[in-house]
């Protein structure tokens, strides 16, 4: 069973509000020079929402752990790997740069062709009819695992 969205909100998490404005704050400033094509700043949110990827695990593996909750999920799992995941653009930049650092070129062409795959099988999907595995899956594993977005990172098999 997937964590719904309202079992996700009874978990409690804290909410770090002057964690989200810094990170907002930053965010809003990274894309103004996103515009610009500054790379500087682009460096800027990879580290900044890298920052906030470990903050919001933390808060959720504290919250899990206080509710006794334990997760079937574990590495290689890959069952909510199908599901459409909305991302926001500075989680887009942050997961380029990601993959700048750490894939091949041949890695990085391989890629780019699944993601043209999944791309055309996704054009007019509904949300309830988007079963297809997300073009980061490697081996049954997620590629980006340490870069994969807010909304994967939310959703847990109990």
């Amino acid at each position: 069973m997937i964590l719904t969205h309202e079992e996700y909100q009874q978990l409690k998490v804290p909410h770090d509000q002057k964690l989200f404005e810094t990170y907002h704050r930053e965010l809003e400033s990274a894309k103004n020079a996103f515009a610009k094509k500054d790379d500087k700043a682009l460096k800027k949110v990879y580290k900044t929402v890298r920052q906030f990827y470990k903050r919001l695990d933390s808060q959720i593996q504290k919250s899990t752990v206080s509710k006794n909750i334990n997760f079937a999920c574990d590495k290689g799992c890959n069952h909510c790997c199908q599901i459409r995941v909305e991302v926001f653009g500075y989680e887009v930049s942050a997961i380029n740069e990601f993959i700048r650092k750490t894939f091949s070129n041949d890695e990085i062409s391989h890629l780019m062709s699944k993601l043209a795959v999944v791309s055309a099988k996704a054009k007019g999907l509904r949300l309830e009819s988007h079963f297809i595995p997300c073009a980061f899956l490697k081996d049954g594993e997620c590629s980006i695992y340490e870069m994969r977005p807010a909304m994967c990172r939310k959703y847990y098999s109990v």
